[in-house]
């Protein structure tokens, strides 16, 4: 039996938008939408959080200006994402306001063309695959991390140890001691990076 369409059902179009919502991460970035509302950016990337009383500049801008995170909220994600908690709109509204405020000129209310409705659907499978790509960087990221905070932690707890077994008071200190230390600030700046990192891919 063949299956009815009722008049006046509304249409689907999270397809529809989400080939959108790449078209608008292509053409306007985090910088951009901050700087609109009035937030500069400083040549480090980084920004007051318009999401929670803010005076230190917590918002980073990664990824030239296609992601971002506040360590201060703990927020963080691309610019459709952005304008969503911004403007406090949904995924869809937030796509119409970025598409009129910085003229796109994507016409979301136009009917698609059997042509533009197949494109989106492979632009969506592209999307998908670069996601699960981007998963596994982040997640290869956040091992990483944990690997390194693991050394840097042995290595605190080695100083300490080091440290009862002998007179401070003395001239020199041991040189396992000295080594232990070089190696701990050395494992601390990688984690630094480490951290970093994971950050990154989990805001692209």
């Amino acid at each position: 039996m063949q299956r009815r369409s009722w008049p006046g059902r509304p249409k689907d179009r999270r397809l529809e938008f989400a080939g959108y919502a790449e078209r608008i991460k292509g053409s306007v970035s985090v910088r951009d939408v901050l700087t609109l509302n009035g937030i500069p950016v400083n040549r480090s990337g980084f920004a007051v959080c318009p999401l929670h009383g803010d005076k230190d500049a917590s918002l980073k801008v990664y990824d030239k200006g296609r992601g971002w995170v506040c360590y201060g909220c703990h927020k963080g994600g691309d610019v459709i994402n952005l304008a969503m908690q911004l403007y406090g709109v949904g995924f869809q509204d937030a796509i119409r306001k970025l598409n009129e405020e910085f003229s796109v000129g994507i016409e979301i209310d136009r009917q698609q063309t059997e042509k533009e409705a197949f494109q989106a659907a492979a632009n969506i499978a592209k999307m998908k695959a670069k996601r699960k790509e981007e998963q596994m960087k982040a997640e290869a990221a956040e091992r990483a991390y944990w690997k390194g905070f693991d050394r840097w932690l042995e290595l605190d707890r080695l100083v300490m140890d080091l440290e009862g077994t002998f007179d401070h008071e003395s001239d020199a200190f041991p040189d396992d001691f000295c080594k232990a230390i070089i190696e701990r600030n050395e494992a601390y700046e990688d984690l630094v990076t480490l951290e970093e990192r994971r950050l990154m891919e989990c805001v692209k």
